[in-house]
């Protein structure tokens, strides 16, 4: 019930009747109870229900979006690991095929880094300076031979190197001859062509390739020496043909 006090508010209030037998007589028992407190209670409870339920609602909602978010991200990711495997993939395929082509290459090839060790050398290379893969990837590009000349036999200072100097003057330099003596002992003669390499325009060391010309540099020699022989042979006749001469117009 609804009921108006004394100050003229309404205010819900709760009945209660009860039967009283008193003297021999019927007596009713009234008695109001004020639920405004109650009441404000209940208002107040339904409220924060109502809002609860707001909250759940919206914590649904969020979570719905997360999981829709997190499955799109998962789908993203998923496809962005298969996209990076296959690039992996073609780039080990390809890395492979560059390796096997160096490897049967019939010139020597060395990659050399800043400071000049060796940080991968062909079969060829290892052939020529007599050097297994494992040895020739401890040494730079001075200790990969015992010793190393001039085409002329005359020892070469450090500096003289041809690695030395594109280190240098970092430049390519093509058919460098030197002559070397390798790890077995070998006594030979190798062209070097050289050019610097560069990572981020910063020097960062160096590739060789070179050949063994022992045998093209013998065949020089053996016509340096043939026309050395022959130009004496040719002398010595012409010199006895002109004293011949000489004497002949003497005694005429």
């Amino acid at each position: 019930l609804k009921m108006q006090n004394t100050g003229g508010s309404v205010i819900p209030v709760q009945l209660s009747l009860k039967a009283l037998q008193l003297d021999e007589q019927v007596s009713l028992s009234i008695i109001l109870t004020d639920l405004s407190t109650l009441k404000n209670a209940e208002s107040l409870l339904q409220l924060r229900n109502e809002q609860l339920e707001q909250a759940r609602k919206k914590t649904e909602q969020l979570n719905n979006n997360l999981e829709d978010t997190v499955k799109l991200r998962t789908i993203e990711l998923e496809i962005n690991i298969l996209e990076k495997t296959k690039v992996e993939e073609v780039l080990i395929l390809k890395e492979q095929r560059l390796t096997s082509i160096l490897q049967t290459m019939g010139e020597g090839l060395c990659i050399l880094d800043s400071i000049g060790q060796v940080t991968f050398a062909n079969l060829r290379a290892q052939t020529i300076f007599g050097l297994d893969s494992d040895e020739i990837l401890k040494r730079d590009y001075i200790s990969i031979q015992k010793s190393f000349f001039s085409v002329n036999g005359q020892s070469l200072k450090i500096e003289e190197h041809p690695i030395s100097l594109i280190r240098d003057i970092q430049k390519t330099i093509y058919d460098q001859e030197i002559m070397i003596v390798n790890e077995n002992d070998e006594v030979l003669y190798i062209s070097i062509n050289a050019s610097p390499l560069y990572e981020q325009d910063q020097f960062g060391g160096v590739i060789m390739t070179f050949t063994d010309v022992s045998g093209r540099r013998k065949i020089a020699l053996q016509k340096d020496e043939f026309i050395s022989v022959a130009s004496h042979e040719i002398k010595t006749p012409l010199t006895s043909l002109k004293a011949s001469m000489q004497l002949m117009t003497r005694v005429m």
